[in-house]
């Protein structure tokens, strides 16, 4: 079995001058300038390990981007990581020719694209479509997660493959998409998150169809992804347009929905769900739809006689009482033996168990019930705050800073508990953690005070020019990183691997971009080329200057009566830096976080619940056996990529980020002298 799966990770994305540039983000975040880069050419290191050997070629990366050519043939990959799987046998063989032709699809008796946008089974505006989606990939059962962690590399061969096919059909014709946006790692992470819903979904509906031991669910899955490898551009117009209105969508047009579910008096979050994320689950049901038709429209017709019948049981199989209530009837599917697809079956004894149990029932749930757009606040920068830029309505509290206010209040008790984390380095681990060298991006930032000189363009020139700036710059990057790595712990990442420590890395590059770059070059959001208002970068870098301009190191702050003494610059130093952790992970991934943090609030709490966590054995130990595995297999790391969590998954996460389950810490005593 597999030991990690996280998903791809882009080789040819690296700077080709700056390995610092880590292999997931060359694209979303371009280099402050090429002066910057020149100079960066050492390997990531890690400090305390011994050397390695190189990884591998990732297998989940995507076709290499042609410098020559705007040719968008595939790309078979030669090299698999270990990490991503060791099981692939002959049940889960894509390629091999036992299996047979493929059969293809016939060509339709009306236009397609039509039948669909009139067709009430397709209505994009259906709500029907983010209830399959959260309802899976947010609440998958334990195999299905199991098997797409097992069987990781022939998942990423088939995504590498199928992104080509797809980028190769989106870009023909007068309104192509253009190449640039098919080549970027938005495109990938689509297809990746498409992947993940026609994986869920496939396997539930094969489930549903009486198929439970796993060579067979495996063998009916290949079989259907070799159907997708071999299928032209006529095969796929279905899910085509979706693909299209998910890549062009701008990010600030984008819906968000929620669904929420009463369940024994209480209101439970199911999930967060994205606009995107409903059209890729549309593109996922219509291509399930076409290949089960296709490869045997006679059986299709006898087990779901019609579209909105197919349409309706995805729908219920996407209901937590589903198999609850259907037990008996999957019994009776399994005496079927529907499978393979595309034999023939006793067509009246077929039909007549399908009636006996009721399997075209219509769906009941009515999903307006359950879905409620969610209100994102927007915000807008007035003339005033055309220097440090407004505070998002969405961060409310990120850009303001408490440990500059009277510390008399209190109010710093909070930052001084999260501090703790950061001073007391040794405290309790569950395994040793690499460490990314911070030496290159030392360096840049000694080269960037030198450039500034006497300039006085820049908007923190006077913190910039004073003596100790790259000096109090490295104590705030420390403290840093060591929250960011008791937050990845805690979304089940150690930081143990190479992975892990790419995310740590691209965390520091992004501290790196805020002390170097100016509030309008970091406006463009390098994941959608869009523009954002100048507030949601610049009201950060303004904290952060503030946390590096703080020279106050007397310690003369006390939480109880046995904790260290704390200086203004530890708590100040440790509120920036927690903000701007809160700042990088919305800005990377806002439905994601959503999902796991739900707001600010919660987010800054799973920090006092970390510092409290690693104080007593005790609290310690009970996260190291009950959520820290259930978090590792959600795998949550790289952090913009997309997850599949089981409904054990959510719990764990609702605990340790959502739930307040211990009152806000505060200090016993303050002693000051």
């Amino acid at each position: 079995m597999a030991d990690d799966f996280s998903g791809w990770i882009f080789p040819n994305e690296i700077s080709e001058k700056s390995s610092l540039s880590d292999r997931a983000s060359r694209i979303e975040q371009a280099p402050p300038s090429p002066e910057l880069i020149q100079s960066v050419t050492q390997e990531l290191r890690v400090e305390n390990q011994a050397p390695v050997t190189p990884v591998p070629t990732n297998t989940n990366s995507p076709p290499e981007a042609s410098t020559s050519s705007p040719s968008l043939g595939r790309n078979t990959l030669n090299e698999i990581e270990p990490y991503v799987s060791e099981k692939d046998d002959e049940h889960f063989d894509l390629f091999d020719a036992k299996y047979g032709e493929i059969k293809r699809a016939k060509e339709p008796t009306d236009d397609l694209a039509r039948k669909i946008t009139t067709s009430a089974y397709y209505d994009r505006s259906d709500k029907m479509w983010l209830w399959i989606f959260v309802n899976t990939v947010y609440r998958a059962e334990p195999h299905e997660q199991l098997y797409r962690s097992t069987y990781g590399s022939t998942i990423a061969k088939f995504n590498d493959l199928f992104a080509a096919d797809v980028g190769k059909f989106l870009n023909q014709g007068r309104d192509g998409i253009a190449l640039d946006k098919i080549r970027s790692r938005e495109f990938y992470e689509i297809i990746l998150q498409f992947s993940d819903i026609f994986w869920v979904n496939n396997l539930r509906l094969l489930g549903s169809l009486g198929v439970s031991e796993e060579a067979e669910l495996l063998k009916q899955h290949a079989s259907i992804y070799r159907w997708l490898l071999c299928c032209n551009e006529h095969d796929l117009i279905p899910a085509l347009e979706p693909f299209k209105l998910v890549i062009t969508m701008k990010q600030s047009d984008e819906k968000v929905y929620r669904i929420m579910k009463r369940k024994n008096k209480f209101t439970v979050d199911i999930g967060s769900v994205s606009e995107r994320q409903g059209f890729l689950t549309e593109a996922a049901i219509i291509l399930l739809a076409t290949y089960y038709k296709t490869v045997n429209l006679e059986k299709w017709e006898v087990v779901f006689e019609n579209d909105f019948n197919f349409v309706s049981h995805m729908s219920k199989t996407a209901t937590e009482s589903f198999y609850s209530a259907t037990r008996i009837a999957r019994r009776e599917m399994h005496h079927l033996q529907l499978f393979p697809w595309e034999n023939a079956c006793d067509l009246s004894s077929t039909y007549a168990v399908l009636r006996k149990v009721q399997f075209t029932k219509p769906c009941g749930v009515d999903f307006k019930r359950y879905i409620n757009e969610i209100d994102l606040p927007r915000s807008e920068v007035k003339e005033e705050d055309e220097e440090i830029g407004a505070i998002p309505l969405d961060l409310p509290e990120t850009g303001k800073i408490d440990c500059e206010q009277d510390m008399k209040t209190g109010i710093w008790a909070r930052w001084g508990h999260i501090s703790m984390i950061a001073t007391n380095l040794q405290s309790r681990r569950l395994e040793e953690p690499l460490r990314v060298d911070s030496t290159g991006i030392m360096v840049e930032i000694k080269k960037f005070k030198m450039r500034q000189g006497k300039k006085k363009l820049h908007f923190a020139h006077k913190t910039i020019s004073e003596r100790g700036f790259v000096g109090r710059a490295g104590r705030l990057l420390e403290v840093l990183l060591a929250l960011n790595q008791r937050l990845m712990e805690t979304l089940g990442h150690p930081l143990t691997n190479s992975i892990d420590l790419e995310e740590q890395n691209k965390v520091q590059l992004f501290f790196l971009q805020l002390i170097t770059s100016s509030p309008a070059s970091l406006s463009i959001d390098p994941k959608i080329n869009e523009q954002i208002d100048l507030g949601k970068i610049a009201f950060i870098q303004v904290s952060l200057f503030k946390a590096i301009e703080c020279r106050s190191t007397e310690k003369v702050y006390k939480l109880y009566d046995r904790a260290p003494r704390l200086s203004r610059q530890n708590l100040i130093m440790c509120e920036v830096a927690v903000k701007t952790l809160a700042y990088y992970y919305h800005r990377e991934s806002y439905i994601k976080w959503i999902n796991v943090f739900e707001d600010e609030a919660k987010f800054f709490k799973s920090f006092e619940k970390i510092a409290k966590r690693i104080k007593t054995n005790s609290d310690y130990s009970r996260f190291s056996r009950d959520s820290f595995p259930e978090m590792r297999k959600a795998k949550m790391i790289p952090w913009r990529n997309p997850v599949v969590i089981t409904n054990r998954q959510k719990v764990t996460i609702t605990r340790l980020f959502k739930i307040d389950h211990y009152a806000q810490l505060k200090s016993k005593k303050k002693d000051k002298t």
